[in-house]
């Protein structure tokens, strides 16, 4: 589970972030996922991402995917590119 804030990865049983101390969600499961060419972003992140993208921190977004999904710079720039 990641805070739908900030991006933080959250254990299952958080009630708030610990980073940025907004309330998480609580019942988030991360059984589907999106494929964005090679790689399986889950729906969790991928809801994280936007947000932190929504802020206009798009450094910030590439570290967090990055620090999840195990890829090159290029290929995090490049997603975090195609979120709108």
């Amino acid at each position: 589970m990641f805070c739908q804030a900030c991006g933080n990865a959250l254990p299952p049983t958080a009630v708030f972030c610990g980073k940025c101390g907004r309330r998480a969600i609580a019942g988030t499961v991360e059984s589907q996922s999106t494929r964005i060419g090679n790689y399986e972003i889950s729906h969790s992140l991928m809801d994280a991402l936007k947000g932190i993208v929504r802020t206009g921190d798009k450094i910030k977004a590439i570290k967090v995917l990055r620090e999840n999904i195990s890829m090159g710079l290029k290929e995090a720039k490049d997603i975090i590119d195609r979120i709108n």
